[in-house]
């Protein structure tokens, strides 16, 4: 599977919302959500015939462990982890331990919030991170060949359908 996007499990008892409070994230106990932009993603890389998957690791209350275990069974070429900051203390575990497990796979950190976290994604392993609005800017950066490790501007992929600050200009 050459993409394969992921909403990374919860190393605590609270559980991550990383499309609350206006897709800044929360961590909150017994709510799940589930991840719209992820959906709207794996759409357009399929719209754009990209081989591509989905692992709701919160919605189908898996531990790190068994996501890790899953991600090594699907081998992707390309991994999009979802991350908001409401979420980074757990997204930076999720990402480290999937740095460790897969130092070769190139790791995209993506989400509207993580423009404002987004060093920290990187540091903790991610190899690149996808600055402003994911929902088409990801299926354009699969499409590759990927640029060189670092922060992504969704403005520079598609700049008629982003503003300069990575928003969706017709949402």
């Amino acid at each position: 599977m050459p993409v394969l996007l992921l909403n990374p499990p919860s190393t605590t008892d609270l559980l991550p919302n990383r499309e609350g409070t206006a897709s800044f994230g929360a961590m909150s106990t017994g709510f799940l959500y589930p991840p719209h932009t992820l959906a709207v993603i794996l759409a357009a890389l399929r719209e754009a015939e990209i081989d591509a998957g989905l692992v709701d690791a919160v919605g189908e209350e898996i531990g790190l462990e068994e996501t890790i275990d899953r991600v090594r069974a699907l081998q992707p070429d390309l991994l999009g982890v979802y991350a908001s900051w409401g979420t980074l203390d757990v997204d930076k575990q999720a990402i480290s331990a999937l740095r460790a497990a897969f130092p070769q796979t190139p790791i995209v950190a993506l989400g509207t919030g993580v423009r404002y976290n987004g060093e920290d994604l990187l540091a903790a392993g991610a190899s690149h991170m996808l600055a402003g609005d994911p929902e088409l800017a990801f299926a354009r950066l699969a499409s590759g060949p990927l640029p060189e490790p670092g922060v992504i501007k969704a403005h520079d992929l598609l700049p008629d359908e982003h503003n300069y600050a990575g928003l969706l200009r017709h949402p």
